[in-house]
Order: C-alpha cells, then structure tokens, then sequence
C-alpha cells in the first residue's frame, strides 16, 4: 500500500482485495462521494454497522476484530467500528503526510488511527464483504499480531501524548 501510495496519481485512492470480496459497485461511489464533496480524508466500510454485515467474516477474525475493535474504542477513543478492514479510500496528499511506517496488514488500522490523531475527518459506509472468489489469504494471526500491536500502542500512545501525533495535512492551499 505505500509503494502505491508512492506513487499514485490523481485525488483518491481506493483500495481493493483481490479476492473479490469487496462490495466495489456499492462502496466505492459512496467513498468518493464522502471524499470529494464532504472532505473526509479516510472513508472506512464497515461490516459491523448493519446487523448481518459480518455475516461472511470468519468467527476467528470476527474474535479478532472484536478484541482490537474495543482496544480502539476504550483505549484510544475511536469510534469506528471497523478499522482493520483494508477495503477503504482516502485522501492522497493527506494520507501521504501522516509518516506510515507499516508494511503489512497492520497499515490499514495504522492510517486509520493516524488519520484520526491528525484530525483527518473520517466517514464510514455500511457494507458487506462476500465470500472469497479467488485466491488463498495470506493473513496469518501469529503474523500479525506484532505488527497489530505496535501499532495499537502507537495509537494509544498519540491518544496519551506519550507518542507525537502526526501534523495536520491541507491538500488545498487557502485563498487569501
């Protein structure tokens, strides 16, 4: 994601699992719209606002989710209900001043959890993932858990003031 983020043209980036499980023809002119005309900075899709949404999630990953879904809200503040989910669009020039540091899976709470303390305006679009169409996960729980943690920590360090926030980013010059 950040050699894309690197590298992209354009206003907005949305990111997209090759597996075909993410709702594109419902999410994505929702994301645009909050991007473009409401100025988020971050659209997330969340599965766990409508009942039934987290229907497809595997029960391990639904466990999981939930334990780092409290740890966000209780810990750090947040309110979103889903920030581990990688299906989401954002803003490049802010996204690109934030400092990521993740190279794995961890990146998509990182930039959500950045985002926040930065003072980005986030919006959420109800949705549903469906089952897997093609390919194999490489998401493994012993693999991620270093990287989920770190930045967790880093989340309720900034929240804390014990781990510098990251600078407000303003694609648009102001007029004067």
């Amino acid at each position: 994601m950040r050699f894309g983020l690197l590298h992209a043209r354009g206003k907005v980036i949305v990111v997209v699992m090759a597996d075909g499980v993410d709702p594109l023809e419902t999410a994505v002119p929702e994301f645009c719209r909050l991007l473009l005309e409401d100025r988020c900075r971050l659209v997330l899709l969340s599965r766990y606002t409508d009942a039934g949404d987290a229907a497809s999630i595997p029960a391990s990953y639904r466990i999981f989710q939930a334990l780092f879904r409290m740890a966000t809200m209780k810990l750090m503040g947040l309110p979103y209900r889903d920030t581990t989910y990688a299906f989401r669009a954002f803003n490049v020039d802010f996204v690109r001043g934030l400092g990521l540091r993740s190279d794995g899976f961890e990146i998509s709470p990182e930039i959500t959890f950045r985002t926040f303390f930065a003072g980005g305006k986030i919006g959420e679009v109800a949705g549903r993932q469906s089952r897997r169409v093609r390919g194999v996960s490489n998401f493994r729980f012993a693999g991620v858990v270093r990287g989920y943690a770190r930045v967790l920590l880093q989340g309720i360090g900034m929240r804390f003031g014990l781990a510098s926030r990251p600078a407000a980013v303003d694609e648009e010059p102001s007029s004067t």
